[in-house]
């Protein structure tokens, strides 16, 4: 909602300046953490989340031919060849989603233009390191 907040968050510092509220030339507030659906695990650079998939892609490799094998010693009982394959299953879908995202987003320049975590499940996120963190805005004319 960046497109909205702004207008928004000029016009409260607009009133506050005209209230004589502000002190100096900052603006100050408290940033408030919210729950998310995008966890750790699916943040990353663009170059740690390639990584991540191509591990997801080794280990569906290695389960198939661990899969391969016990089909030929016929040592795998049912239950577990049915555990498997859902296993492998459930890692190509990890696979294909972070490979989709890669495919339809773009690196986000950070500060100094290093690239800052990208997050597959929730890109507009962002990690925040304590739950009282200050967002300050220079005070200007708008």
């Amino acid at each position: 909602m960046k497109e909205e907040i702004k207008p928004l968050f000029r016009d409260v510092l607009l009133v506050c300046e005209e209230m004589d509220l502000l002190g100096g030339t900052e603006f100050s507030l408290d940033g408030c953490k919210l729950p998310s659906n995008a966890s750790r695990r699916w943040s990353g650079t663009f170059a740690i989340l390639k990584e991540k998939k191509e591990k997801i892609e080794r280990r569906v490799a290695y389960l198939l031919a661990e899969h391969v094998e016990a089909d030929s010693n016929e040592g795998m009982d049912r239950s577990e060849e049915t555990r498997k394959a859902k296993q492998v299953e459930k890692l190509k879908q990890q696979a294909a989603r972070i490979e989709k995202f890669l495919e339809t987003n773009k690196p986000k320049p950070g500060k100094q233009f290093k690239e800052v975590q990208s997050n597959v499940t929730d890109n507009e996120s962002a990690v925040m390191t304590t739950t009282h963190v200050l967002f300050k805005a220079i005070m200007g004319r708008y």
